[in-house]
């Protein structure tokens, strides 16, 4: 959450405005999630998947805002640039969707024991 908050003081910083704010707001968001689901964490049951799950939430959050962030630093100037940060983004969105999956599949595993 404090790379969003830092984020948002210097969003003139990138050549593409409003994909820089987008990359601020993405990073208070997705630092909101990752400070509810550590705060909930204990609730869940996953066994020998809980470390893989909360890597996938925490490196795929990042990535998220890494790919809006560099789309907006980077202008999307070239293919390359575009092909990079939607690469980033598609990565990162798997593993958020995956990382989420599995730590609801652990509040309904936990619930139920």
């Amino acid at each position: 959450m404090l790379v969003g908050l830092v984020h948002g003081f210097v969003p003139d910083i990138t050549p593409n405005r409003s994909l820089g704010v987008s990359a601020h707001v993405a990073a208070i968001q997705n630092g909101t999630i990752l400070v509810v689901l550590g705060v909930a964490w204990r609730y869940t049951s996953l066994g020998k998947f809980d470390l893989w799950a909360a890597w996938m939430n925490i490196i795929g959050m990042y990535g998220l805002w890494t790919g809006l962030f560099l789309a907006a630093a980077m202008g999307l100037l070239s293919p390359n640039a575009s092909a990079l940060t939607a690469s980033i983004q598609i990565v990162a969105s798997i593993l958020v969707t995956l990382g989420i999956a599995f730590a609801l599949y652990g509040f309904v595993r936990h619930h139920d024991t």
